[in-house]
């Protein structure tokens, strides 16, 4: 079988420790929404504000992704074209489409 993505792996890891964040949210995440042992961010479906405290696991994915970034920076390397609304959406969709070929895999190994 193929090797499995280490970004689907943190992903997934990541929003299962903050409560389950859409994938739209997590593409949307900055550096700058990280704060005081906590992250911040508005959900993009309903505009409620959510604050997460950050655990470990959390820390590790953070650190792992901020590595060099600055504070308004993106964490996740899903959008990295910011220029047109358009793109980014397309960024958005096509990253999703491989996240979850990729869980299909996890799926499929864990039977």
């Amino acid at each position: 079988m193929a090797a499995l993505s280490g970004d689907a792996r943190n992903y997934f890891i990541f929003s299962s420790f903050t409560i389950g964040m859409s994938w739209i949210d997590l593409a949307n995440l900055k550096i700058e929404n990280i704060a005081g042992g906590r992250i911040y961010y508005k959900r993009s479906k309903t505009g409620k504000e959510h604050t997460i405290k950050i655990n470990n696991k959390i820390s590790d994915i953070i650190d792992y992704y901020s590595k060099g970034k600055k504070w308004n920076d993106y964490l996740f390397p899903i959008i990295q074209r910011t220029a047109n609304p358009e793109d980014m959406r397309k960024d958005i969709k096509n990253n999703l489409k491989n996240y979850n070929k990729q869980l299909k895999k996890i799926a499929e190994m864990a039977d």
